[in-house]
């Protein structure tokens, strides 16, 4: 039984940690609410222009975590 328990939180630790290695934006953003805020209002705005850019791409991802159904 420990064993099982042991590879679980083996898994899932391994699995935080290659997810959050994805994009240093999306963490900087889970720190810091307010700057996730201000950069999702600021590509909601631009849409058009800054859809593409990594910051833009992060917050719209972490709004997809808490929101699943939400598009812009």
């Amino acid at each position: 039984m420990r064993r099982r328990i042991g590879r679980a939180a083996t898994f899932v630790a391994i699995a935080l940690l290659l997810s959050g290695c994805a994009n240093s934006d999306v963490q900087a953003y889970r720190k810091d609410p307010h700057a996730y805020l201000k950069e999702l209002v600021y590509c909601e705005n631009n849409w058009a222009a800054l859809k593409d850019t990594p910051k833009c791409q992060a917050a719209m991802q972490i709004n997809e975590e808490m929101f699943p159904e939400w598009h812009p």
